[in-house]
């Protein structure tokens, strides 16, 4: 910054170590020093070294400050100079001028003004300004945009809470990972027989009746992540109405939801809507398991039965899983039960093991259906888990056999016993597997771990063959 002359009042010369020292204070406090004589003329320019981006304005020199002003920055200035002359103003309040260099750039600037000599010459010493400004101007544009964003979503409140309450279907909002609904239409409030706020805020599982000793939030989440998903039968806590949910998962802001579409089951329904009605209550409740997959043996819908059947804890635990996957014989039996029931339509008993999850094994009978009546014809499979009584009876008949096999000891040699006995018991076998595949003899090969040679052999044997063809 330029040498400040010195103070030439009279009687106050200051020694040039005084002068020096102000000057550096000068310097390090402001950023533009101005000085006017009594006419407002500039005399004087001082502009820090720090500031080099205002530029050379030693041209102001002999300019009437008010040219270098804006029209609502003159009286401002004016004013308190007034005030200074007649020493009726703080000498350190602030005033903020914005300056017009050559009429082509403006900035803005703070003045603190000071009495310089009893001739009315005075001292602006002043701050840049134009960094405060641009942050006043930036704060001024994100408040417009946040009115005009605040504006957009209180329009979108508006029509989503109009088309929410206007809907001809109870909806409600569950947030996917404690239960708690968030939102609610006026259908649903009624329905659940509270006033319009009086479901938001409550946990799903308190105003749905108990579901099969599970959570009725999980078996939303299970039913919302199926491929196709099956309308979800319950019953309101308070009111006993009997609903069908169809959940939808979504995710919002980053939180995962459920949007729960609520239908009411209508007392004049059709016997058709009362059928399906039943048919899904038998699905979910049953005491057989049951399970659909597609024409390749991917599970597509399980009920609760048979997740317990295979230990399994979710239905989308068993997702783009196999039905083999849980046969004792694995690809063989789903094979054999995915073609026989599609060349016959269906197979009344068929004889296997269950694997689960943990390597148990359980002994089951299927009955299958080929549901072929949609354009993706699914194969349905009922597994019926074998009671002990069966299991006593099986074996009494094996005790029953045993016996008649210990008289017919000493009317003939051990060897043509045991030759007749195998021979009987291989003809039963092959019968059985023969009547389980309905006579598909491919399948029963394949069940019985024959080759085909082999299997054709004793068809012949057996005089079975003809018997089969006949």
């Amino acid at each position: 910054m330029a040498k400040l002359k010195k103070n030439t009042s009279k009687g106050r010369q200051a020694n040039e170590e005084t002068a020096s020292a102000l000057e550096r204070a000068l310097r390090d406090a402001s950023d533009i020093i101005l000085i006017l004589n009594k006419d407002s003329t500039v005399d004087e320019v001082y502009v820090s070294n720090a500031k080099n981006s205002l530029g050379n304005l030693d041209h102001w020199q002999g300019q009437n400050i008010n040219a270098l002003l804006t029209e609502e920055s003159k009286p401002k200035l004016k004013k308190r100079l007034s005030g200074v002359s007649k020493q009726d103003q703080p000498a350190s309040s602030f005033i903020e001028l914005n300056h017009v260099d050559e009429g082509e750039r403006e900035f803005p600037a703070r003045y603190t003004i000071h009495s310089a000599d009893d001739a009315g010459a005075v001292i602006l010493v002043g701050r840049d300004l134009r960094a405060t400004a641009e942050v006043q101007q930036q704060l001024v544009r994100a408040q417009l945009a946040l009115e005009k964003e605040y504006e957009k979503h209180r329009d979108f409140d508006t029509r989503y809470r109009v088309l929410r309450d206007n809907l001809n279907e109870a909806i409600i909002f569950v947030d996917a990972s404690n239960g708690r609904i968030l939102d609610a239409n006026l259908l649903a409030a009624k329905l659940f027989n509270v006033d319009s706020n009086g479901l938001i805020g409550q946990s799903i599982n308190s105003v749905l009746k108990n579901i099969n000793r599970r959570s009725a939030l999980e078996l939303l989440l299970n039913a919302a992540t199926e491929k196709d998903p099956l309308p979800m039968a319950a019953k309101t806590a308070q009111t006993k109405e009997t609903l069908k949910i169809h959940p939808t998962l979504f995710r919002s802001a980053g939180d995962m939801m459920l949007l729960c579409r609520l239908d009411v089951g209508e007392r004049d329904a059709s016997e058709a809507e009362q059928l399906t009605s039943a048919l899904g209550t038998l699905f979910r409740t049953g005491s057989d398991a049951i399970v659909f997959t597609d024409s390749s043996g991917e599970i597509r819908h399980a009920n609760e039965e048979f997740l317990r059947l295979c230990d399994v804890v979710h239905l989308s635990d068993l997702k783009e899983k196999m039905l083999g996957d849980f046969l004792l014989r694995g690809s063989i039996d789903q094979k054999i039960l995915l073609e026989t029931t599609a060349q016959t339509g269906r197979i009344k008993t068929f004889a296997t093991k269950i694997k689960s999850a943990h390597d148990t094994e359980t002994d089951v009978e299927i009955a299958s259906c080929h549901l072929n009546d949609q354009p993706n014809p699914y194969f349905g499979f009922v597994l019926r888990n074998r009671s002990q009584i069966e299991a006593i009876r099986e074996r009494e008949s094996s005790e029953k056999a045993t016996h008649n096999a210990m008289e017919l000891v000493g009317t003939a040699p051990l060897k043509e016993l045991v030759a007749a006995t195998a021979d009987v018991v291989e003809k039963m076998c092959i019968e059985t597997a023969v009547k389980l595949t309905d006579n598909n003899r491919v399948a029963a090969a394949e069940l019985l771990g024959l080759s085909r040679q082999s299997f054709y052999v004793r068809l012949r044997k057996y005089d079975l063959l003809k018997k089969d063809e006949e």
